[in-house]
């Protein structure tokens, strides 16, 4: 259905998405501390659709907290949608800068993650900012500016890549939006921004082969997924996915040369994010992975064994640029047999291709989750060890209502600690937060509950 398709195309495929680390190098995290920098993302609507910001009280006191454990920084993402809103060329900072400012004082560095697609509702939020009211009327002018299904259906949540240079979106291209955009994030944050990061992925475009199947077929039940006798297996198959795949990469490199050229002069380190999509791992066709646009496949009667990772790290190893990937947390035996997931293969046939061009690799939890079994596998992965280089940093998913609870709060305590020990770092946790007085108490709300506000002071 076209929501399942919308879930689908929000959780691998998101459209073009920029991150920069921010924060003046007197508070960036010492040189004698060797260990992985961790970081926690912010909730998605850390800044309203009106451009205002949560709670300043709740996100000082959070942000404290953080730094007193050890945490090197936050992650939020700075939405398209709220920032050039209302008009083309017209952007409001105010929020953003508010944020930083915050985040500064408290010692913290701020990776803002540019977010060049809407946001609704998901696994676990139910947040709601579209793309500007401007960009959806030029889509409905055009619709080709969207991505479209075998069925007609055309979605409404990011430009399709292959508009990238299509002057349709308010006399500009997209690829010139977003140039425009990163040009007004740089003069606004001025100084302060200091490492930058590129995501970017796609969704099936236009028709695509006729025997692919919809969007609640299993793989087996197609004709062009099937493990035994699909045609992804076929000259057919492997000169589309060919296509399909290179695609992604050259829009990909198209990206990270506007970046290159809008934040170039500040020496800025570039990094790209590829979607963890690690259900069919363990099948011959790899469908879903197919599916957003990664050719990584096993052997076939046809073909031979494609690494679809390969060309996004020479893409990477071209710019100089870092590959920041997910599944850190988790284990191939924690997801249903018949799904045949396979996030730990995934996880070490990304970072072995990575090995082999030279590229460094930064890591996310896909799940938030407080149990020691994934602080335990993310710890692991943290350090390397079996052929594989530590990671660069790792990102907590997310800043939430249960963050705070006391078992869960000292669980990250615990973890973060660990992963100073074992990645090269000293822990050094000059203070632990104590509990918070009952004027100060913080509820944590997300908007998807009834209450607006998901940091609340009582």
């Amino acid at each position: 259905t076209a929501s399942e398709e919308s879930s689908t195309a929000r959780e691998n495929t998101e459209s073009a998405r920029q991150q920069f680390d921010i924060g003046s190098p007197t508070i960036s995290t010492s040189n004698t501390d060797a260990s992985v920098p961790i970081f926690v993302m912010m909730p998605l609507d850390t800044v309203q659709i009106d451009g205002t910001l949560k709670n300043e009280k709740a996100l000082t006191f959070a942000f404290k907290a953080l730094k007193a454990i050890g945490v090197t920084g936050v992650m939020v993402d700075v939405w398209w949608g709220i920032v050039e809103r209302d008009e083309p060329q017209t952007y409001d900072w105010r929020a953003y800068k508010q944020l930083l400012s915050i985040v500064k004082n408290c010692g913290l560095r701020m990776q803002a993650v540019m977010s060049f697609h809407a946001c609704g509702p998901n696994v676990g939020d139910g947040v709601d900012v579209p793309l500007p009211i401007w960009v959806r009327e030029a889509m409905k002018r055009d619709p080709d500016l969207c991505y479209g299904d075998q069925w007609g259906y055309r979605n409404p949540e990011c430009l399709s890549l292959w508009a990238d240079n299509v002057p349709n979106v308010s006399g500009r291209s997209p690829l010139q939006c977003y140039e425009d955009f990163m040009e007004s994030f740089k003069e606004a944050m001025g100084p302060d921004i200091g490492v930058a990061s590129r995501e970017g992925h796609i969704l099936w475009g236009g028709a695509g082969p006729h025997d692919s199947g919809g969007y609640n077929d299993l793989p087996l039940e197609t004709g062009f997924f099937a493990s035994e006798g699909g045609s992804w297996d076929s000259e057919y198959g492997h000169f589309f996915l060919e296509w399909y795949s290179r695609c992604l990469v050259e829009h990909g490199d198209r990206m990270l040369a506007v970046s290159q050229q809008v934040f170039g002069d500040l020496g800025v380190q570039t990094s790209i994010k590829c979607a963890g999509v690690h259900w069919w791992y363990n099948s011959r066709s790899h469908a879903a992975e197919l599916t957003a646009g990664y050719y990584n496949t096993r052997a076939g009667n046809y073909q031979p064994t494609r690494n679809g990772y390969d060309a996004i790290c020479k893409l990477c190893a071209k710019y100089n640029a870092h590959l920041n990937f997910t599944c850190v947390e988790m284990r191939d035996c924690e997801h249903p047999t018949e799904a045949k997931c396979g996030p730990e293969g995934l996880l070490r046939q990304v970072r072995l291709t990575a090995e082999k061009h030279n590229v460094k690799i930064a890591g996310e939890n896909a799940l938030c989750r407080f149990d020691r079994e994934a602080y335990d596998k993310i710890v692991e992965h943290a350090r390397g060890g079996d052929g594989l280089s530590s990671l660069e940093a790792f990102t907590f998913l997310r800043l939430m209502p249960e963050f705070f609870d006391e078992a869960n709060f000292n669980s990250f305590v615990a973890f973060v600690k660990r992963m100073k020990e074992h990645t090269g770092g000293v822990a050094n946790v000059t203070e632990k937060p104590e509990g918070l007085s009952e004027g100060d108490k913080l509820d944590l709300f997300f908007s998807c509950v009834e209450n607006s506000h998901w940091f609340k002071a009582s």
